[in-house]
């Protein structure tokens, strides 16, 4: 009865609002839009929110003739509806401008496809145009109103960037990362988002890899001079290439990271001169200590400031640190402190670990639900084999146990997921995948070993968990030390669990001789 309630209301919900999506990412509205005379927002065109805020524009961009004479026709003094179709093309122009050919250019996150559909009108020969979000693709096809992804001169790809330039042995005169997820798709308030991994110093260097020789690589974002972020893009471009970079940047705080062996710094200036309200940035001292975004800190959206984290140490270490001193050394100190110790400790290197996979795994599947499905199902996995092998098997050494945990967590730290290769995608993301989780797997079977000498099951599940709730709070070092520094903390606290038992025995042993 209750699934006929759900699907009686899901489809009255459907029946209602005919403009809204859900893809693997987020929620898609699609808002039409229309300006009479006026040769961009046409009959067609649409406004693509996400999660219910702006995310992007469909328009008429591939008009070339039309479009050149509307812009020309186009004052300050001009409707809002005229003034932004000017801005949105002046904005589109200038990666192309940028680059010293255009015979087969990628374009990353293309969206609904108005990059693909300007590029067209341009005359460019062939486009690679990669776009994690599938519902967007569609739309693309099917509703934008130039078809961009229906031309045979475009290549649609549905995945991850990352992904893509990892298989793609394609040479290209211009890669544009097309203003990637804005920070709508998920929460403002997470650290990681779609898009994060694409802007990181290995990101940019498998995009000089696949540049021509004369090729330019060119990273459009909306934000301005004053934002962390534009220094952010400055110093991890700068890190990648051994160069510094262009950027230009306009009065609406967009700017454009420009980079490549094809850079042109008087190519650049005649277009700066043609273009009134463009104008080359540099990073002033300040500025160019931003931190560098990786691989290992994939945070672009996030800002320090030395009080912050100095009060989360305090906290972290007025939450673990001064309880785990309590016990350890006020309370009496028999064997069943050690197990409820024990038992806190696994909870809270566990969250670390699974935290990370999640996270680290991102770098092959776009940070989605996905990410967190195939870990969870990975984890759930291997927590049910451990189980099995515990009650089937015979005892297994907590020695043996511990010693395979700790090879595994060294097994995960130094394994890299591939900038290049030939290897399946699949193969990879399994052998990732597996590699990442192995360590929960071993604390799965120590955690089954324990748990069945337990005298009271419920203190130990009730603490078990609670070390869980407090792995939630620790696993913030990760913004400041990064991702990788997560499975060394775990270790330590493995080795923590590990001095529990050890206690533990020793009490008893001291017990059994008194």
């Amino acid at each position: 009865m209750d699934l006929l309630v759900t699907l009686v209301l899901a489809a009255m919900t459907f029946g209602f609002n005919h403009t809204s999506y859900w893809s693997p990412y987020s929620k898609l509205d699609v808002l039409p839009i229309e300006a009479k005379d006026n040769p961009v927002f046409t009959k067609d065109s649409y406004l693509l929110n996400s999660n219910n805020n702006f995310f992007q524009l469909a328009i008429n961009t591939s008009s070339t003739p039309i479009l050149r004479s509307f812009l020309d026709t186009t004052t300050n003094n001009s409707n809002f509806k005229s003034r932004e179709a000017k801005r949105i093309l002046s904005i589109l122009e200038v990666p192309l401008l940028c680059a010293n050919k255009t015979n087969n250019i990628l374009i990353l996150g293309a969206g609904s496809g108005d990059d693909v559909a300007y590029a067209l009108g341009q005359r460019v020969p062939h486009i690679d145009a990669v776009e994690i979000d599938p519902v967007i693709c569609k739309l693309g096809k099917t509703r934008h109103p130039n078809r961009p992804y229906l031309n045979p001169r475009v290549s649609l790809h549905n995945e991850d960037a990352r992904t893509f330039l990892r298989y793609t042995k394609n040479g290209y005169d211009l890669v544009e990362f097309a203003f990637l997820d804005p920070g709508n798709t998920l929460c403002s308030s997470s650290f990681l988002r779609v898009d994060s991994y694409v802007y990181t110093k290995e990101s940019i260097e498998s995009v000089l890899r696949c540049l021509n020789p004369d090729g330019v690589g060119c990273i459009s974002f909306a934000t301005d001079l004053s934002n962390s972020i534009t220094a952010k893009f400055y110093n991890t471009v700068q890190a990648a290439w051994g160069h510094p970079p262009l950027v230009l940047l306009n009065k609406e705080s967009n700017i454009w990271v420009l980079f490549g062996p094809g850079l042109s710094s008087a190519k650049i200036s005649d277009i700066i001169a043609g273009h009134p309200g463009l104008e080359l940035w540099v990073p002033d001292h300040e500025q160019s200590l931003a931190p560098t975004i990786t691989d290992q800190w994939p945070f672009l959206y996030t800002c320090f400031n030395t009080a912050g984290t100095a009060i989360y140490f305090v906290i972290l270490f007025a939450l673990i640190v001064v309880p785990a001193i309590f016990i350890f050394f006020t309370q009496k100190k028999d064997a069943a402190v050690a197990d409820l110790s024990n038992m806190f400790l696994l909870g809270l290197a566990f969250m670390l670990i699974e935290t990370k996979s999640i996270v680290q795994l991102s770098l092959l599947f776009g940070s989605t639900w996905i990410v967190s499905a195939a870990v969870i199902t990975t984890v759930l996995c291997l927590a049910l084999l451990a189980n099995f092998i515990v009650q089937r098997a015979k005892q297994i050494p907590l020695v043996y146990l511990y010693t395979a945990l700790a090879l595994a967590i060294f097994l995960d730290y130094f394994f890299l997921v591939p900038s290049t290769t030939n290897v399946h995608p699949l193969l990879v993301a399994f052998i990732s995948v597996l590699i990442a989780c192995l360590p929960i797997f071993f604390s799965g079977m120590i955690f089954s070993s324990c748990f069945l000498q337990a005298n009271n099951p419920s203190s130990y599940l009730a603490t078990n968990l609670l070390g869980v709730a407090f792995g939630g709070v620790a696993e913030n070092l990760s913004l400041v030390c990064g991702i990788k520094s997560l499975t060394w903390v775990a270790l330590i606290f493995y080795g923590l669990s590990a001095f529990c038992i050890y206690f533990k025995q020793k009490s008893r042993s001291i017990s059994n001789k008194s």
